[in-house]
């Protein structure tokens, strides 16, 4: 076994390597630290310090169907538990994250996931919470859960000129976009990028799905 062999044998398993994939700044590799996300450079690899960005893995426009299959009807009417999600943006850089954050632990989380966005600068911006039902009356079921939380994000994105949506819960994905597969991804949504993941709970006991967020991150095309 050659020297770099035997080197390799010796990062923990749990450690990103970082190979194709640029971390944009020192203050984005500060914020892995606190997600728990060790990252490695292999020698001779620089850390990018301005908006580079890979190619996106995943940047195809999704849409709500339009009419839900007969034999989703019944899913599609079926009420839909009170739920609020709380709302986390940065007005510099055009940020929001967004998810059901019961506890300290997870808006520590969520507040971390935002400073990647905009590498510590900025002020944060006080948001409107998301509340379902909006009303005691009216269609309370999938589809309408759904519809509304489009409508919201939309208005985000046109009024309040939101770029990246970071949207915790597969819950929330299976209402916004219940055609979607599962799994963590980044989708084009109006005039924005939206990375899908799963809750902040989640996310915070697995490695691998906080790896998977980064890359989502990382690869968000840059605007002119």
């Amino acid at each position: 076994m050659d020297g770099l062999s035997e080197r390799a044998d010796r990062i923990p398993a749990h450690c990103w390597i970082l190979r194709d994939l640029p971390v944009h700044s020192t203050s984005q590799r500060q914020i892995l630290a606190l997600l728990d996300i060790d990252v490695w450079v292999l020698r001779g690899q620089s850390v990018v310090e301005s908006g580079a960005s890979s190619e996106p893995t995943v940047d195809q426009p999704v849409s709500r169907p339009t009419e839900p299959a007969p034999d989703a009807a019944s899913a599609a009417s079926e009420r839909v538990s009170d739920f609020s999600l709380d709302l986390l943006g940065l007005h510099c850089a055009h940020a929001l994250v967004i998810g059901e954050l019961p506890l300290p632990e997870d808006r520590r989380f969520a507040r971390d996931v935002l400073a990647t966005l905009s590498e510590f600068s900025g002020q944060e911006s006080t948001q409107t919470p998301f509340q379902w039902p909006q009303s005691s009356r009216g269609e309370q079921g999938r589809d309408a859960a759904g519809n509304a939380l489009e409508a919201f994000l939309r208005g985000q994105v046109e009024r309040a000129g939101v770029r990246v949506i970071v949207l915790f819960g597969d819950a929330l994905r299976g209402l916004l976009l219940p055609d979607l597969d599962a799994g963590d991804q980044r989708v084009a949504f109006a005039d924005a990028q939206c990375v899908l993941t799963g809750s902040t709970e989640q996310l915070r006991n697995s490695a691998e799905r906080k790896r998977n967020l980064w890359q989502c991150i990382l690869t968000i095309p840059a605007r002119n």
